[in-house]
Formats: C-alpha cells, sequence, structure tokens
C-alpha cells in the first residue's frame, strides 16, 4: 500500500451481532432458536435494509430469549434509531448463528400507494450473557468527529484515558463483518498515556478513512468499536489490520482475550448518500 492510504468505510447495519459493550469474562453460551417480528419497510428503507432490520428482530428476540433484558424501543424507524436499538442490547452477545427460514407477506399501509412486502426470519443462535466489568473504575474516553456523515467524508477518532491504556479500534461493517483498523502498519503506537488524547487517524500518517454508504443504501448505520486493555495485549496478532472476518468469529476471538478488564466504547453513525 502507499503512503496515502484511503480505508473507505462502508456503512451498513452491522451491529445485529453486537449485543455486547460491556466486558465479558467468559461464559457458557446457550443456544436459542426463535422467529423475529415482521417487518415492512418504513420510508427510505430498501429491501435489503428491511431485511436486515428483521435480522435484528430476531437476533434481539434471541438475546432476550436466553435471558437477557432487552429494550426494544425505536426500532426500525430509521438508520440511527436502529443503532440506538441494537445498543440497548447491551447484556449479551451472540457468538454464532444460522439463519433457518425466511417469510414475506403483503402489508397495507396508509403512507403507501401500494402493498409493502414485509419479510420475518428465523434463526438458531448461541447467546452469552455478560457480567459487569470487573474495575469499573478502569474507563476509556472516545469521540467521534461527527454521527453523521456525507458519503465522502472523513471520520476521526479520538481517544484518551486517566490510566496507562492498549487501545483498537474496530470497524463493525454492513455485511456482518468487522475489522482491525488501530493499530495499523500506519499507525503503531496504541498505547494511551494519562490525560493525552490520541487522534485516530493521526494527521500525516498516511491513511483517512472515508466514509462511504452501503451500495445501494441511500443511508446506512454503522458502527466502530473501541476496545481497551489496561496491560499490553497480542490481539493485533489474531486481527490483522484491515482484514475483515466474521462477526461470529470475530466475538470468538476477541473473547480469547481478558475481557473481564478491558473497557469497551461503541461510537455509531450513519452515512447518507450523495443527492443525485
Amino acid at each position: 500500500m502507499g503512503r496515502n492510504v484511503r480505508w473507505l468505510v462502508r456503512g451498513g447495519l452491522a451491529l445485529g451481532l453486537l449485543a455486547a459493550l460491556p466486558a465479558w469474562a467468559g461464559g457458557a453460551a446457550k443456544t436459542v432458536r426463535v422467529w423475529g417480528d415482521w417487518v415492512a419497510p418504513a420510508p427510505g428503507m430498501t429491501v435489503e435494509q428491511t431485511r436486515r432490520a428483521a435480522l435484528d428482530s430476531a437476533r434481539a428476540k434471541a438475546v432476550e430469549q436466553a435471558g437477557v433484558r432487552v429494550d426494544a424501543a425505536g426500532l426500525y424507524q430509521g438508520a440511527l434509531e436502529r443503532l440506538h436499538f441494537l445498543q440497548s442490547l447491551a447484556r449479551g452477545v451472540i457468538v454464532g448463528e444460522r439463519q433457518l427460514r425466511w417469510e414475506n407477506r403483503e402489508v397495507r399501509s396508509a403512507e403507501a400507494e401500494f402493498p409493502l412486502t414485509a419479510y420475518r426470519v428465523e434463526i438458531e443462535a448461541e447467546v452469552v450473557a455478560l457480567p459487569e466489568p470487573a474495575d469499573p473504575g478502569f474507563v476509556v474516553e472516545a469521540e467521534l468527529n461527527r454521527t453523521a456523515f456525507e458519503a465522502g467524508d472523513e471520520a476521526r477518532i479520538t481517544l484518551r484515558s486517566r490510566r496507562p491504556a492498549w487501545a483498537y479500534v474496530f470497524n463493525l461493517m454492513a455485511d456482518d463483518r468487522a475489522a482491525l483498523l488501530f493499530p495499523n502498519p500506519y499507525q503503531r503506537e496504541n498505547r494511551l498515556a494519562p490525560g493525552r488524547e490520541v487522534a485516530f487517524p493521526k494527521p500525516g500518517c498516511g491513511v483517512c478513512l472515508e466514509m462511504q454508504p452501503l451500495r445501494g443504501d441511500p443511508e446506512s448505520a454503522e458502527a466502530f468499536l473501541v476496545v481497551a486493555f489496561p496491560e499490553p495485549v497480542a490481539l493485533a496478532e489474531r486481527f490483522p489490520p484491515g482484514e475483515p472476518v466474521a462477526i461470529t468469529e470475530f466475538y470468538r476471538r476477541l473473547t480469547a482475550f481478558p475481557l473481564e478488564s478491558a473497557a469497551m466504547r461503541l461510537l455509531p453513525y450513519t452515512v447518507r448518500a450523495k443527492p443525485e
């Protein structure tokens, strides 16, 4: 790669499996089989976005059926609202999933001239409940330069910690994959000194995060996930920078590390296509 790398961050709803923000000290997975709710497209939603929302509904029910509390307020009203919904799944994580059956039916809406197609899906999911962090005092602050982007805008993340910390930034992507973005060959140092800010990408490092919506989506929703540890860990050995892995494999690899001591921050955002 050249010195002016432009990592395209493509939007989309990759957070259906992100039911985990607190750290996980390890636990047995519970397998559940559930149908999601019927989901019809809201104004401006594509068929693919509607199907993703239906899948997220099934995932939420799987987490809830496994004994984890879920707050479903705000579901299906748009990209940002779906992100808020997924953030509410803060007590469990899906580490394995199979889509068993899809169904569709026509529904009528006073706002639509023609019947709409609603979808639902049955899944089998492996769900792990999460404990509270072992050290609530270990906190890493993370800020995104904005929460709403237009295609071609650049993202920048600012990290801070009151204690020494080693931070990692992942992108949770539209197609249910995740990739490590930081550290990387152009910005290797990921230690956060107490009280000092670290920017990613660092100005002049040769990397920029150019935001793009998922192909075909008028507006997409996605997130960066920041994971920080109080001691160095060999996390980059399991996640080569810029190489995406399936989201379930991402969680399986991540839980091999001492997450009971980690601090995690989710930075959701939306990306809107430019008007034609």
